[in-house]
């Protein structure tokens, strides 16, 4: 077993011996055998991997190729026979080669209804655990299994790849292009739009899909929030000091609608209720003509109506997911406080006739998709109306055939609509003196005609995302007499008390929002024409906010809305 000289003495039985010659004895060393990837290694569908083997003068896999390296596409166990120049041999340890499955992935898009304001796409795979990355052409902009894209979005393809065990998809693509998806946009007409005094735009896009169509402007209006355009034939300007950020003049064709429902609803043999004046009740059944009557509060759990009255300062809640409804009259709310219409989530009002509300209604304060559906039947041409001031909407309204039409809202107590018109009535009255009064419309707008004709109108879309509000409709002892009329004072859980230091200002200004209450603040800056210059959402209910650096000098007005309570705060920037 060790090399050297070797010889031997041999002796016979006669006592004779002799010495043999000398035999040298070499040892050869046996080469080291290995395959460089190790015990185990693992490829990707359709892909292989590269084996190499230690060095030697010959090898023999056990696939029966004879070179160093092999080029492995199939799983299995592996191993090679080396040999040195010496003609020692050695195999090496077996190494396993595993096959991983490529993942595959597809793009779900969530607004199948086109109603919401969001679009959110989801990366789906069959494979747990994989990890995924979004592209927007060449650029990574996300790792989640999803992203939402909305209007300061650019338009272009998405992509997305998932990863698993080492493997990674091929990427699914989806192509955005905002101005083919309802759901960007916040007013879409089918012929005209015509946005008065102060129309504000605040978010959204608006469009007219007709090849003729057009959308006026008027002074002090605007569509200029990032992302935004406005896609008509026409683009007419009326007046000064309007800004339109991204105008496209042709028609607004290529949007697919969202479904259209219809009353279909008989109210024949109906019989006729009248809800008691401040009363407490809830009632059920379906009615041909349904009143309630001023300051009652009344939960409704039928679903078929011929007319319904809702007089000055009701709170009626709908509890039915589906509301069919010949004529809908909500009449101007209390000099305090709101007329109050509340739904479920997801409540669908098929209309046949007409909408009309006047000044200081709520619709909807929950903030719950709500959706009007206004069919064609023989009636006045404005399907669904608003006037007054201090109205809020929040619910997508859909009219194929007829008029969306706002009269409301008023400025620094001139009377008139914008127009020249100098009609003025009770609702005109309210505001004489007190300021702006605002009309807001938070949803998807869809109509033959949309008329913003009142002054101070701001148009919102929405994602249709509840934000619950609970509002306690407790009554306060001492009552207000206005002209004979008791006016009851509706007090909410917000009780929201705001600081601003300093102000005037010549940097910024730092709110201090204190509230007994966590429901998060919405906050809008306008600034002396009533145009938006700043707006936040969800600010948190007791914090601080700094607003105001990049404002010209001059005065503003901060709105400050924690559900139902509305505060105005004067800010002046004083120059530096």
């Amino acid at each position: 077993t060790t090399g050297g000289n070797y010889s031997v003495v041999i002796t016979n039985a006669n006592g004779c011996s002799a010495h043999s010659s000398s035999t040298l004895i070499t040892v050869n060393s046996l080469p080291i055998a290995t395959i460089t990837s190790g015990s185990t290694t693992t490829f990707c569908t359709g892909g292989s991997v590269s084996l190499s083997a230690s060095a030697g003068s010959s090898w023999l896999w056990n696939t029966g190729a004879i070179t160093q390296s092999i080029i492995v596409t199939i799983g299995g166990n592996y191993s090679v026979k080396i040999s040195n120049a010496n003609g020692c041999s050695t195999t090496s340890a077996t190494t396993n080669v595993s096959i991983n499955s490529i993942p595959i992935v597809g793009i779900s898009v969530s607004n199948a209804d086109l109603l919401c304001n969001k679009l959110i796409l989801t990366a789906n795979t069959a494979f747990n655990g994989a990890t995924y990355q979004w592209f927007s052409g060449s650029s990574s902009i996300a790792f989640t299994q999803q992203i939402l894209l909305g209007q300061s979005n650019g338009d272009g393809n998405y992509q997305v790849q998932v990863t698993l065990n080492g493997c990674t998809s091929a990427p699914a693509i989806f192509n955005y292009q905002k101005q083919n998806i309802a759901s960007s946009y916040t007013i879409i007409a089918f012929d005209e739009i015509d946005l008065g005094e102060n129309n504000t735009i605040a978010s959204g896009s608006i469009g007219v899909t007709s090849p003729s169509g057009e959308v006026t402007f008027h002074k002090n209006s605007s569509a200029s929030s990032p992302g935004s355009f406005v896609k008509a034939k026409y683009i007419n300007k009326n007046g000064s000091n309007i800004n339109i950020a991204n105008p496209i003049n042709s028609a607004a064709t290529g949007i697919v609608l969202p479904t259209m429902y219809f009353n279909m609803a008989s109210t024949n043999r109906l019989t006729s209720k009248e809800v008691a004046q401040n009363s407490v009740s809830t009632i059920s059944g379906n009615y041909k003509k349904l009143i309630l009557k001023k300051g009652s509060r009344t939960t409704i759990t039928g679903n078929t109506f011929g007319t319904i009255r809702v007089e000055q300062g009701a709170d009626v809640t709908f509890t039915a997911s589906t509301i069919n409804i010949e004529k809908l009259q909500v009449v101007k709310g209390p000099r305090i406080g709101y007329s109050y219409l509340h739904f479920a989530p997801d409540t669908k009002l098929l209309v046949s006739s007409s909408v009309s509300l006047g000044s200081q209604v709520y619709i909807n304060p929950e903030n719950n998709k709500v959706s009007f559906y206004l069919s064609d039947k023989p009636c006045d041409e404005e399907k669904f109306s608003i006037k007054g001031g201090d109205t809020k909407v929040t619910a997508n309204i859909y009219i194929p055939n007829g008029k969306l039409q706002i009269t409301g809202g008023y400025s620094y107590g001139n009377y008139g609509n914008g127009y020249g018109d100098c009609e003025r009535d009770d609702d005109d009255e309210r505001y004489a003196g007190q300021g702006n009064s605002y009309v807001y419309m938070t949803g998807l707008f869809i109509a033959e005609k949309v008329v913003g004709k009142g002054k101070n109108i701001i148009w919102n879309n929405f994602d249709c995302n509840a934000q619950p509000v609970a509002i306690i409709r407790a009554v306060m002892k001492n009552e207000l007499q206005f002209n004979g009329i008791k006016d009851e004072i509706i007090t909410t859980e917000e009780e929201l008390k705001i600081t601003v230091l300093p102000n005037p200002s010549t940097t910024y200004f730092t709110l201090k929002l204190e509230s007994k209450y966590e429901t998060p603040v919405n906050i809008r800056v306008m600034d002396a024409n009533g145009r938006v210059v700043d707006a936040k959402s969800k600010v948190g209910a007791n914090s601080n906010i700094q607003i105001g650096h990049n404002y010209s000098s001059g005065t503003y007005y901060a709105e400050i809305i924690q559900g139902t309570t509305r505060k105005v705060l004067q800010l002046i920037k004083a120059r530096g």
